[in-house]
């Protein structure tokens, strides 16, 4: 598989690990339905200035878009961030290992502003709980 393919791929997954479709996705980037569909399809070769806007809406490094030589396990998931104790939800995800939860149904995440937190991630800190 070449790089075009991967990230063809690899683009299919994000949007869908957020429910979005081709449109909505198209929307949030600034470009068309048309467009999101050439790259999912592999009609339409990624440039570096899309790849980084699509990291950094995925709020995932370029390099997921290479491939490494390695077949992808689904080892982590995508949980969603909401904003305090509101369960107001936000539009961020963040990967975690699924091995860290025994129901993966009722996984949750606040997003802090203190000092400490379970799981760091650049200048944010989250706690994660699992739902009785």
């Amino acid at each position: 598989m070449n790089n075009n393919e991967y990230a063809s791929k690899k683009l299919k997954r994000l949007r869908d690990r957020k429910n979005l479709t081709q449109g909505e996705l198209a929307e949030e980037l600034g470009v068309t339905q048309q467009q999101i569909a050439r790259y999912e399809n592999g009609k339409r070769n990624f440039k570096q200035d899309f790849l980084l806007k699509l990291s950094e809406y995925f709020n995932v490094p370029v390099s997921e878009f290479f491939e490494d030589g390695k077949e992808p396990k689904e080892q982590t998931m995508f949980i969603p961030v909401y904003d305090g104790l509101s369960f107001k939800k936000t539009d961020e995800y963040i990967e975690l290992p699924k091995n860290w939860f025994k129901n993966k149904n009722s996984i949750y995440c606040i997003k802090l502003g203190g000092e400490t937190a379970l799981y760091k991630k650049g200048e944010s800190q989250y706690i994660v709980f699992e739902k009785d």
